[in-house]
């Protein structure tokens, strides 16, 4: 039996008044996703803030069979979406950027519609910089395999190789002792933007002990991989 999570990340968060104003748009977002998952499964949607000197973002939705859709999103002043009414089709100006994928107009329109709420949820939540959603199914979506499982200080280098379901944004792995929490990481490195799979060293710890490696989403503290523990002697 496999368990799926679903995970939203924002950041920075929010103060707890605009976290509560948000819920309608993010119930909205949430069930479009669903909806749109249930016929063609995705594992991530991302609303990325690329410029700060204008309100630009990039939205992505990240297909399970390998398609992205991608789209830069500008929110315009005077627009009701960037004054923080009820967005509207039109308002905003969102341009196409071919990935060479196909879409059916089924799912055309439902990109659509989720990055309209997302745009209403990005107004309600204070403008952050990043929202992301994301699905994890059982231990098959993020891998992380460490190796050696055990070192000596000699050794010198640890090695780590990763596999990502999907494009991330702010991604990052980090060397913790084990059992200790997500903030109290020894060593981290980010995992490069575009990249699904790749291998990264950290220096061996010099305090003999037992330590893992763990695989974080969207520049936050909560983990979705943990490789198997390093033993330092």
């Amino acid at each position: 039996m496999t368990t799926t999570t679903f995970d939203l990340f924002v950041d920075p968060l929010p103060p707890p008044a605009q976290a509560l104003a948000a819920v309608p748009a993010s119930v909205t977002a949430f069930t479009q996703i669903l909806t749109l998952s249930k016929t063609s499964p995705i594992f991530k949607v991302v609303f990325a803030q690329t410029r700060s000197d204008r309100d630009i973002h990039q939205f992505s939705v990240f297909f399970t069979d390998g398609r992205q859709w991608s789209d830069s999103v500008e929110l315009l002043p005077g627009d009701p979406a960037y004054e923080g009414g009820a967005p509207i089709a039109g308002s905003p100006s969102i341009t196409r950027q071919s990935q060479g994928d196909t879409f059916t107009a089924t799912e055309w329109r439902a990109v659509e519609q989720i990055a309209l709420s997302l745009l209403a949820m990005h107004n309600a939540l204070g403008e952050p910089s990043l929202i992301q959603f994301s699905f994890a199914t059982g231990s098959t979506q993020v891998v992380l395999d460490a190796a050696p499982v055990t070192a000596t200080h000699a050794v010198g280098t640890l090695g780590v190789n990763w596999i990502s379901p999907g494009v991330g944004h702010q991604d990052w792995i980090g060397l913790f002792a084990a059992g200790t929490p997500n903030t109290a990481y020894l060593a981290y490195q980010f995992v490069p933007d575009g990249e699904t799979l790749g291998s990264a060293s950290f220096a061996t710890p010099t305090a003999p002990g037992t330590y893992e490696f763990r695989y974080l989403p969207a520049n936050g503290y909560t983990s979705v991989a943990v490789s198997a523990p390093v033993v330092v002697s």
